[in-house]
């Protein structure tokens, strides 16, 4: 079940459990009622992407270490992987960048999902830090805008085109978006 009431946003699979609660920007662990709740997990800030090109991988790794070489950046090449994940790392992303078109690897067994698939999750939750979009599937960058637009997340988009737009464009705008 997800929900969004008065500021505070819940995820839970199973309703006889303890959901996760994003309140104030955080996630935790508890229900919306018990409000002297812990934050999950602990650690530093994060610069969080979604992409399955290796080449790209590199790029964005060699472009968040020379902007911010304090801060770990988090790659994954498939949505519903950094849809689970997101539980325990949104309250640490500093930045969140998403691709939308996931290519399946041969090996993979389940379809990787999209960046959109992301965004709808986020739709649901509290706004945390700023999002980069960075596909180049128009329409579907349209219907990312859309769900974060709808739910109050900043959001800016970057076009991938030329081989140098990572360096050129991504790394600018992260740089600005984290005061660097």
């Amino acid at each position: 079940m997800r929900s969004r009431n008065q500021g505070v946003s819940r995820i839970s699979t199973d309703p006889d459990k303890h959901e996760l609660v994003a309140a104030h920007g955080m996630l935790y662990c508890g229900t919306e009622e018990d409000l002297q709740l812990k934050p999950i997990g602990g650690g530093p800030a994060m610069i969080c992407i979604l992409e399955d090109n290796d080449d790209r991988v590199r790029q964005f790794q060699a472009a968040a270490a020379a902007i911010a070489p304090d801060l770990p950046i988090r790659i994954w090449r498939s949505a519903r992987a950094m849809i689970a994940d997101l539980t325990e790392c949104l309250e640490h992303a500093s930045i969140i960048s998403l691709d939308n078109d996931l290519n399946r690897l041969p090996s993979d067994l389940d379809d990787p999902g999209s960046g959109y698939d992301v965004a709808k999750l986020l739709e649901e939750l509290i706004p945390c830090c700023p999002i980069i979009i960075h596909t180049s599937n128009a329409e579907r960058g349209k219907w990312i805008e859309g769900a974060l637009s709808m739910s109050g997340w900043k959001y800016d988009r970057v076009y991938p085109f030329g081989d140098d737009w990572i360096a050129k464009d991504w790394a600018p705008l992260v740089r600005r978006r984290l005061g660097r």
